[in-house]
């Protein structure tokens, strides 16, 4: 997608000390880390990779970027190091969560990033899409990833709970102004003009027992579906200049264009919430594809990874009489809970009638 003129002045970010578990046993235990020392040491991993990536930025072979899965996994294992009060998991459990990207059959390179992981009893979803158009879109969106997930673990797995703020739209937040501060980082390591270039969208979802928190800048899709009375509510507007949907009037950067927007929904076990970049979004019926996930997850015995997987899979190869369907690339981010309703049938495929 392309960016408008819009020069909207972002708000300032929120300040971030999270206080750290203490012992008071009388042993030992293991080594404590203050807030400094831990984001001291979350932003030496991302000082130390940013310039790792900017190294091999222009690599065809793409060594640079790691796959989100392989991020999720280093990710994990740097702030478990750190010994938080609430340690990162994957998506090992049915009817958690799953994360996939696709390239599609159309775009010769990938700019979109996914990745889902879980902090104790919360679920994160995150997706950013590389602007294209301009330089760096591909770099823009890993980078919008790995900022906003370092920022999630910093504020949600050292502060305790009673510490937090009532509700988690600050955190989403905080999340998009810290993603922010690491393209600034990359794009002084990299020697990248960050003017006109580096920019993406980036959605956060922050999912519990019962509530949704979400916060986006830019397009894509964010869903809450409710399986036992088959009813779908948007959480997302596209941020785009009316007429033109590949023209952004929002967008992530080293500054942030436009506003961010945010908000919360009351969610029931049994729901499930998704998240696309639009390269599904724009292609799909948001209701018939929240019935086919839903379906297709009951089929897999609640194995959303190999839902989402498979169904970007299959989006990549529709084709119509005009030829491939799908023609950008890919990411789709399924968030459900350990036993969702399981009533709801629906096709695999969900395309707009007439596509």
């Amino acid at each position: 997608m392309a960016l408008s003129t819009t020069n909207t002045s972002s708000p300032h970010a929120l300040p971030l000390q999270p206080p750290v578990a203490s012992h008071h046993d009388g042993h030992p235990g293991p080594a404590r880390h203050d807030s400094a020392d831990v984001a001291e040491r979350t932003s030496s991993w991302s000082r130390t990779t940013a310039t790792d990536d900017a190294a091999g930025r222009d690599n065809a072979d793409h060594t640079a970027i790691p796959a989100p899965s392989q991020f999720t996994r280093r990710l994990i294992h740097v702030i478990n190091n750190l010994e938080p009060l609430r340690p990162l998991t994957g998506q090992q459990c049915p009817w958690t969560a799953g994360a996939a990207v696709h390239p599609g059959l159309v775009r010769s390179r990938n700019e979109d990033f996914a990745v889902s992981f879980a902090i104790d009893q919360l679920t994160v979803g995150l997706v950013a899409d590389g602007c294209g158009g301009i330089p760096h879109g591909r770099e823009a969106a890993y980078k919008a990833v790995r900022g906003a997930s370092v920022s999630l673990a910093r504020q949600l797995a050292w502060i305790p709970r009673s510490q937090q703020p009532p509700g988690l739209c600050g955190v989403a937040l905080q999340a998009i102004y810290e993603a922010s501060d690491t393209l600034t980082d990359f794009a002084e390591c990299a020697g990248i003009d960050p003017g006109r270039s580096l920019r993406c969208t980036l959605l956060v979802v922050l999912v519990t027992e019962d509530e949704v928190h979400y916060a986006y800048l830019g397009d894509g899709a964010i869903h809450h579906y409710r399986p036992s009375s088959d009813e779908l509510t948007t959480l997302l507007t596209p941020q785009r200049v009316e007429g033109y949907s590949n023209v952004l009037t929002a967008s992530l950067g080293a500054r942030i264009e436009g506003e961010p927007v945010h908000g919360r929904i009351d969610r029931r076990r049994g729901d499930f919430v998704w998240l696309s970049s639009d390269g599904v979004a724009d292609r799909t019926d948001p209701h018939v594809l929240s019935r086919a996930l839903n379906q297709e997850a009951i089929r897999r015995g609640g194995d959303l990874q190999a839902v989402v997987q498979d169904q970007l899979e299959a989006f990549a190869h529709y084709q119509d009489e005009g030829g491939l369907v799908f023609d950008d690339n890919l990411s789709l981010v399924l968030i459900a809970d350990p036993a969702p309703d399981r009533t709801i049938e629906g096709p695999l495929r969900a395309v707009r009638d007439g596509v």
